[in-house]
């Protein structure tokens, strides 16, 4: 007996050898066949539409790359751009990412860096045209038709191929790479962080009850100047094939946020009228009934910055269009952005309260909508949101225009800049992304030239204000370097608006690079009664 089970057992051994022999073999023939094969492929195409950058270029090695052990770094980047299995990878990531976060009667509260995706995400300046991917269908079988099922417990925003007439019916960081914020912009989020841990939506404890802060609620530190600078939930709800950003700003914040913009009224010449619009989120439209305290807030907070501007300054209030019109595609279900419609009820509010026409959607020529997927998708990786493929509308000016370009780090602007690029499939089309300055001269002669000050919300109005004005120029007040007092001499602007996010609205970055743009400029010499 003893015999026969130590025969056994060599013959075990013997197999098991063999199969590591096998194994020794076939190894590191799999993985030089993978490393030949990803180092001849191209990279994922997925790159740019969902982590808004650029694809890492092959590095060079020289003495400063060495020196500055860059270049190790910068060739592994390289290589996971282009690696083969790059899609497979991530698609286990994702079901990794499902166990993410904690779940409240079925919705899923997840943990990002809300902070790095509202500062960096969007800001590519790449000139071509052909960004974006559009990804293989669902592998469970789920299409499009069936992806707006249970998209929200308020209306279901289902996107239309046809135009809707008016009656009827989004920093400095380099876009190629996702540097790590300064150390200020550290020390701002560590106190934020710090600041709403026992109100923050997205606790990795085991709490199955989210808390918002309360709106107006007291503030410790009364004495600073910003006294809730960075106060809003840092996390995304997950509910259904949608991503929903949550807000937790206060009304101190907003005053403070009003206090900023009423000083910038104050610097700028009497010929000039000065317009304020805070573009919401989807919160405020598309959070499910048990999470209306959220929405709310969001309201709120808008309004209050409203209500708190100098009256030399005009609010722009997005709201009472947009609600009159929530059941349209208003916004994105796995970006941060809102969708090209939900910016055009906001730029028609603006054309009522500056006395200028506002361009008929249905006027324009609408090119069949592109799927995509976008950055919220991107940062989670989230597998309900595979079902949520988001659809890309986008109208084409009808007027004649001409427009320049400056680039981040350079002197003199480029020709031939487009407003819309109508082959791209993300949210890249609109103005070719985020550039510190744009101007376009318009075929419209009603000597009314507008300046738009913007983050990324932004840039969808800015095809629409081509309509209205004879010359638009854009600033995107996160990478322009230069006097804007002069532009605004230089342009002879007449009306000026200052757009923000909500959810940006309340950050001290935005707010110190909105203070940058005009501390060259002075305050108006009180006049004499």
């Amino acid at each position: 007996m003893r015999d026969s089970c130590l025969s056994l057992r060599r013959v075990g051994c013997d197999l098991m050898s063999r199969r590591s022999h096998y194994y020794a073999f076939i190894f590191p023939i799999f993985v030089t066949v993978v490393g030949i094969v990803s180092l001849t492929g191209k990279a994922d195409p997925m790159i740019q539409s969902t982590e808004r950058r650029a694809a890492t270029p092959l590095p060079t090695l020289d003495w400063t790359s060495w020196k500055k052990v860059t270049f190790a770094p910068a060739l592994e980047k390289w290589f996971e751009d282009r690696f083969f299995a790059r899609q497979v990878s991530l698609t286990v990531q994702t079901e990794v990412n499902a166990l993410k976060g904690f779940t409240q009667d079925g919705d899923r509260i997840m943990d990002v860096d809300i902070d790095a995706l509202l500062d960096g995400l969007g800001s590519e300046d790449t000139p071509d045209e052909g960004s974006g991917f559009d990804p293989a269908p669902v592998a469970d079988g789920h299409s499009d038709s069936v992806a707006h099922k249970g998209d929200s417990d308020r209306a279901t925003d289902t996107p239309s191929t046809q135009p809707l007439s008016r009656q009827s019916a989004a920093d400095e960081r380099n876009s190629s790479t996702r540097p790590s914020p300064n150390a200020q912009t550290q020390r701002a989020r560590a106190d934020n962080i710090k600041r709403n841990d026992e109100n923050s939506a997205n606790t990795k404890t085991t709490n199955t009850k989210a808390r918002a802060p309360s709106f107006g609620s007291k503030v410790k530190d009364k004495g600073t100047q910003t006294p809730t600078r960075t106060r809003f939930v840092k996390g995304l709800l997950i509910k259904g094939n949608r991503a929903i950003q949550l807000f937790g700003g206060s009304k101190p914040a907003a005053k403070a946020y009003a206090d900023i913009l009423s000083d910038i009224g104050q610097k700028l010449p009497d010929t000039i009228k000065m317009y304020v619009l805070v573009a919401p989120t989807a919160i405020s439209f598309r959070a499910p009934k048990k999470y209306d305290r959220y929405r709310i807030q969001e309201r709120d907070f808008i309004k209050t910055v409203g209500a708190s501007l100098d009256p030399t300054v005009t609010h722009i209030d997005p709201y009472p269009l947009m609600d009159e019109n929530q059941d349209q595609y208003l916004f994105f279900r796995t970006d941060h952005h809102w969708t090209a419609r939900g910016a055009y009820w906001a730029y028609v509010a603006f054309t009522k309260l500056a006395g200028v026409p506002a361009v008929e959607l249905d006027s324009m020529t609408a090119p069949e909508p592109k799927t995509f997927y976008g950055s919220l998708f991107g940062v989670t990786r989230a597998k309900e949101l595979l079902r949520g493929k988001d659809r890309l509308e986008i109208w084409i000016p009808k007027v004649d225009y001409t427009a320049t370009r400056l680039l981040r780090g350079a002197r003199k602007p480029q020709k031939g800049a487009k407003f819309v690029y109508p082959k791209r499939k993300s949210y890249l089309t609109f103005l070719g992304g985020d550039y510190p300055q744009m101007t376009a001269r318009t075929s419209v002669k009603n000597g009314r030239r507008v300046m738009l000050i913007k983050n990324s919300y932004g840039n969808p109005i800015g095809p629409f204000l081509l309509h209205s004005f004879e010359t638009v120029v854009v600033i995107d007040y996160r990478s322009f370097k230069g006097k804007l007092g002069a532009v605004i001499e230089e342009e002879k602007i007449t009306d000026l608006i200052v757009q923000n996010a909500s959810l940006t609205s309340v950050s001290s970055f935005h707010h110190r690079k909105i203070k940058g743009l005009f501390k060259h400029m002075k305050a108006k010499a009180p006049t004499s009664k």
